[in-house]
């Protein structure tokens, strides 16, 4: 049925090419952009119209037409780009017939009543957003024409605010309508599916130009689970075929306007602690893209396995991580927001929301270990407040306890240690567990460290031998160490610290450098274990006597004048053995009075000054630690030590 009575004959041709879908018959891409270039053309000719009745019969052409074809995403989303060109031409008719500001007014208000009429008001949502996103948008004008050509300014299409408030109620008021169509069976899903992702596809596209308060208006809870939807269970953009198949019209939409939805989710989450969505709400949602994430390291696992199948390129393929990871977090990123605003932990159980967002980022943390999770912002964000509600959450130790020993347990028996050198998602979900352990090791209970923490991350303190396994497994080993060194600085009332667990550490850092480890990760690690073993709660310095005898004794056996096998710090340890002694040495403080002298003259005789050995490298060693000696006795002894060594550096002819 046409609305147009008066037109120009080329207008009225486009009409009838509008009204006829028999020529557009088919599907492919040749007929897609066929229909594009007519409602392109349609497009053209709305600002020129002369007859102010004309404007809206034109507009409810496009939106009724079987050759546009709304709700088919493709088109709705041309459409909303055309209505928002459209204003931009109107503003560049340098002398238009009807003032910009009326041919709005005539191009909402009567195709809102013809379509309220007949039942179908959905269809004006793309026009809505066009002229939202069109009030937010600098727009080219032509403003004079001289012999040199066309001059233009940028200038910006502002409506009245009666007008745009209009538009945007309007809108707020349609799309709520049609986020919350009942979808209680598989036949009303089907039904109403393509409207539902029409809607979201047009609201992705104007919602960074509506108004807060009008914004907040929107029905949140329906419009996450609908979004999440789209993105994750719409049939033509499953992760199968983004990752797998050659990408279709509908794909490269999803994947173009996926922070558009991922920023609805991430918005409408944080509204929460206004508009009082349910945890039930939440959880869905929540396991929606728990439930992606799993299915799209899964999907890469085994698309690496068989690439045979694989009809995008690799790099092709991480492009389409890297955007998915960029919506994951910036989704999870809304749901951190909220937990941030809770004040009524037992109606949101934080700590819950928060141990699941952590799980559903171990499966994809390969992905951002590639690209480098430490610069980018929402993942940092989500990550660190989760870590917060888990170990500042308002209960006591011990309930922080729970939840945290519930997390590490549930994520330990999701990795696979068979296959952390067979595949880059095994591995990064064991590299994420073990960086959650440096977080976490200071609020787990006593058996989840000795019976989870302790044994996994064993696996990994000694470096792989296979120059191609070693890198892979470098991060696995740095993670390690800073778990261990987390482990020695525990309290008394979170654990105790196992002797046996200290000295076989000891062991590993002495056989590992100088090959696997640089002097400064030596030396903070040999600080910390002295630490540990001279720490004011143990009953006695046994432990600490055991350290420094093993210490002194690397010290003997190692020869002097071996150049570090890296370039030596600046003004740091020159050769190998002078890291050994140097660290004896700033351990000497933490030693009880009556044993110190003793231990100074021990330590004092490893500085083999004059020997066959003597050369500048011999000599710049000496002088290091004769140096490193005099910066302990002035700089690092409490007084009832300072006294002891200061005599003692006087008599042996120091000063």
């Amino acid at each position: 049925m046409s609305y147009l009575t008066d037109i120009t004959q080329v207008v009225d041709s486009i009409v009838r090419e509008l009204q006829n879908s028999s020529i557009y018959s088919s599907s492919g891409p040749a007929d897609l952009a066929r229909r594009k270039a007519l409602i392109g053309r349609a497009i053209q000719y709305l600002p020129s119209l002369r007859n102010e009745h004309n404007v809206p019969l034109l507009a409810l052409e496009l939106l009724s037409s079987p050759v546009v074809a709304l709700p088919e995403p493709v088109c709705s989303d041309f459409l909303v780009d055309g209505f928002r060109s459209a204003v931009a031409r109107k503003y560049s008719i340098s002398d238009p017939t009807i003032p910009p500001q009326e041919w709005t007014k005539y191009l909402v208000r009567p195709v809102i009543d013809r379509l309220t009429a007949e039942g179908a008001l959905w269809r004006i949502l793309p026009l809505l957003s066009g002229l939202i996103q069109a009030s937010k948008y600098e727009i080219l004008a032509d403003i004079e024409r001289s012999e040199r050509g066309l001059r233009q300014s940028k200038i910006t299409y502002v409506p009245s605010v009666a007008d745009l408030r209009y538009q945007q109620d309007w809108y707020v008021r349609v799309f709520n309508q049609i986020i919350t169509l009942p979808l209680e069976s598989d036949s009303d899903y089907k039904k109403y599916r393509d409207i539902i992702n029409m809607a979201l596809i047009t609201l992705a596209k104007c919602q960074w130009a509506l108004d807060p308060d009008v914004y907040s208006r929107l029905v949140h809870a329906e419009t996450i689970v609908r979004s999440l939807q789209l993105i994750y269970s719409y049939p033509d953009t499953s992760v199968i075929n983004s990752l797998r198949l050659q990408s279709s019209p509908v794909i490269e939409l999803v994947n173009n306007l996926l922070g558009g939805f991922s920023n609805i989710i991430r918005q409408s989450v944080e509204s929460n602690y206004r508009n009082n969505l349910s945890f039930n709400d939440l959880d869905l949602a929540l396991n929606h893209i728990h439930m992606f994430a799993e299915d799209l390291s899964r999907t890469w696992v085994r698309l690496k396995h068989s690439p045979d199948s694989i009809t995008k390129s690799e790099t092709e393929q991480w492009q389409i991580l890297k955007q998915f990871i960029f919506a994951i977090c910036l989704q999870l990123q809304g749901f951190a927001g909220l937990l941030l605003h809770v004040n009524r932990p037992k109606l949101v159980p934080v700590a819950y929301l928060s141990a699941k967002i952590l799980k559903t980022l171990s499966p994809v943390y390969f992905i951002l270990d590639k690209i480098g999770s430490a610069t980018f912002e929402p993942f940092s964000f989500t990550y660190n407040v989760c870590i917060d509600v888990l170990t500042l959450s308002r209960g006591t130790l011990r309930q922080a306890q729970e939840s945290v020993d519930s997390l590490i347990r549930a994520l330990a028996g999701s990795c696979n240690l068979g296959a952390v050198l067979d595949n880059d998602m095994d591995r990064g979900k064991i590299l994420f567990l073990i960086d959650l352990f440096e977080k976490l090791i200071h609020f787990s209970s006593f058996q989840v460290i000795n019976q989870i923490i302790l044994p996994f991350i064993g696996e990994f303190l000694v470096p792989n031998r296979d120059p191609t396994n070693r890198k892979l497994l470098t991060p696995l080993l740095e993670s390690s160490h800073s778990v261990m060194l987390q482990y020695l600085r525990l309290s008394p009332e979170v654990a105790v610290i196992n002797d046996n667990v200290v000295m076989n550490y000891l062991d590993t850092l002495l056989a590992l450098f100088p090959h696997d480890l640089s002097s400064p990760q030596l030396l903070l690690a040999l600080k910390t274990i002295a630490q540990s073993v001279a720490a004011p709660t143990r009953p006695t310095k046994q432990l600490l006597h055991q350290f420094l005898e093993r210490l002194y004794f690397k010290c003997k056996i190692t020869l002097p004048a071996i150049p570090l096998t890296t370039k030596a710090e600046e003004n740091g340890p020159p050769t190998v053995r002078s890291v050994f002694v140097s660290s004896l040495i700033h351990s000497l403080p933490l030693l009880e009075p009556g044993d110190f002298q003793f231990w100074l003259e021990r330590t004092d005789k490893l500085f083999l000054r004059r020997g066959p050995y003597y050369s500048p490298l011999f000599q710049a060693e000496n002088e290091y630690l004769t140096e490193d000696m005099e910066k302990m006795i002035s700089g690092e002894l409490d007084l009832s030590l300072a006294d002891i060594g200061i005599r003692w550096w006087h008599h042996s002819s120091k000063l």
